[in-house]
Parts: structure tokens; C-alpha cells; sequence
């Protein structure tokens, strides 16, 4: 950019407000799908005959996790594990009545050091019972409660608690709500401003001004209010207006004088 430049460049468009990268984990499958890249990745069997009608969820948030440690730093990104049940399938089961009747202690592990990395993992449950479960062979962990254990999951990965859904529409209001709470309102730059003060923010055809209290005022700030400038959070009513629209339109302006 030419410091005699004294007309806006064209505007650009940053696409934002929208979900971070997040793949979904199946409770029926021991794939992750991210729903952001549209890529996906298959994790190994277990090492035993076979895992239908169990509950592979550590594997699945395993490649989960994997394949959201390869996106670059800058990108936001979450997991949503959708499950009927408490965890088992456990990659070093031995037998059948291992791999189906006991709870997979790796899965609270596994969410709590992706938390600690920065990728929260939100749970949604499908009719969970919130009593300990002794079907004897049955495809469910036994002696353990999956409602406690749904919940644990969640509080170690860092959302407090799952989302219980009882049919079709609660199952799809869950996930509208989990979405709803992983938009971000950040937007990174391709390129910093050369002059910072005269950047000029829009959503949806309005211009916010830049504040200095993302907390209590409505517009946007710079998130390295010192530099650099490569990064701009909404705020307030700039940020609910993002998560509607999407999108926003950044205009980098030079200094008139």
C-alpha cells in the first residue's frame, strides 16, 4: 500500500461468525467429520472381532483431535461428540465382553488434554437414562452412570455440561445451541493495515466505529491493540450482528494527510 494513497482500497471481504473448525464424532462410527473442510478421516478398528452397536467415542474424538492439530494455528476450531451412550469400544480391549461392557476410561482423558490445548469438546446426548446401567450383555458400559459420565466429558472438555436431547427437534435445537456458542468474533487479517486508525468495519451494510471496551460498548477493536494488526474482534451488538450475517467487510483507508 503507497502512503499517497488517499482513496479506500475496494473492500474485503472476510467471511467470520461462522462455527470453528469442529468435527462432529458419531457415536455409531469411529470416524471424525469435520464440517468446516469437508475432509474426513477413519480411525483404526479395535483390535477385536468386531464394534457394532458399541460406542467408539474415543476413537472418533481421537482422530477428531488429530486432524484439528494439522489446521493452522490461526483457525478457530472445537469438537461436538452426538451420542446414545457412555464410551466403550476401547482400543485395548481383549474380548468381546471388554470391548462392549466396560466403560472407556481414555475419552475424559483424551478431552481434557485437547482442552488444555485450546479445542473444547461439547456433548450431546441422545435420551440419556441419569441411573447406573446393568444390562449384562448388552452393548453398554456396565456399573457406571452415563449421564454422570456424559457430563464429565463435557465439564473436562471445558463446556460444563452436555446437552440432552430426547427426540428429533431437541437433537437439532442442541446442536443449533452448541453451534451458536462456538461462533467467534474474531476476524483474522490477511494483511495489517499500514495505517491502523483508519480501518472502517461493516456488517451487513453497517459501519461500526472502533471502541476501547470490547466488554461494554458495541463496535470493534484491534485484539494487539499495540500490534500487530492482524487480528479485529466485534463487540457487543457488532458481534450478534456477525454471528447473523456471517460475514463482514473490512476497508483499509490511508492517512488524508
Amino acid at each position: 500500500m503507497s502512503a499517497r494513497c488517499c482513496s479506500p482500497r475496494p473492500r474485503r471481504r472476510t467471511s467470520t461468525g461462522r462455527p470453528p473448525a469442529s468435527p462432529r464424532t458419531s457415536p455409531r462410527s469411529p470416524s471424525g467429520r469435520p464440517t468446516a473442510r469437508r475432509s474426513s478421516a477413519r480411525s483404526p478398528a479395535a483390535n477385536v472381532v468386531n464394534s457394532y452397536g458399541g460406542t467408539p467415542a474415543a476413537t472418533g474424538i481421537q482422530t477428531a483431535y488429530e486432524h484439528l492439530q494439522s489446521l493452522p494455528p490461526d483457525v478457530p476450531r472445537a469438537m461436538i461428540l452426538v451420542t446414545d451412550g457412555a464410551a466403550n469400544c476401547s482400543q485395548s480391549a481383549q474380548t468381546n465382553q471388554e470391548l462392549f461392557e466396560v466403560y472407556d476410561v481414555a475419552l475424559p482423558s483424551l478431552v481434557q488434554t485437547a482442552n488444555g490445548n485450546g479445542v473444547k469438546t461439547y456433548v450431546v446426548g441422545i435420551d440419556i437414562v441419569n441411573m447406573v446401567t446393568n444390562d449384562g450383555i448388552g452393548g453398554d458400559p456396565n456399573n457406571i452412570n452415563p449421564f454422570q459420565k456424559l457430563n464429565e466429558v463435557a465439564q473436562l472438555g471445558g463446556t460444563g455440561s452436555f446437552f440432552n436431547s430426547q427426540d428429533q427437534a431437541e437433537l437439532a435445537a442442541a446442536l443449533d445451541a452448541v453451534i451458536d456458542s462456538v461462533k467467534t468474533c474474531v476476524i483474522p487479517l490477511d494483511e495489517e493495515p499500514v495505517f491502523p486508525n483508519f480501518t472502517k468495519v461493516f456488517v451487513s451494510g453497517t459501519e461500526w466505529p472502533k471502541v476501547m471496551n470490547c466488554g461494554s460498548e458495541d463496535g470493534w477493536v484491534y485484539v494487539n491493540p499495540m500490534g500487530p494488526y492482524d487480528a479485529i474482534q466485534l463487540c457487543g451488538a457488532a458481534c450478534d450482528a456477525l454471528k447473523q450475517a456471517e460475514q463482514a467487510d473490512v476497508e483499509y483507508h490511508c492517512d488524508p494527510g
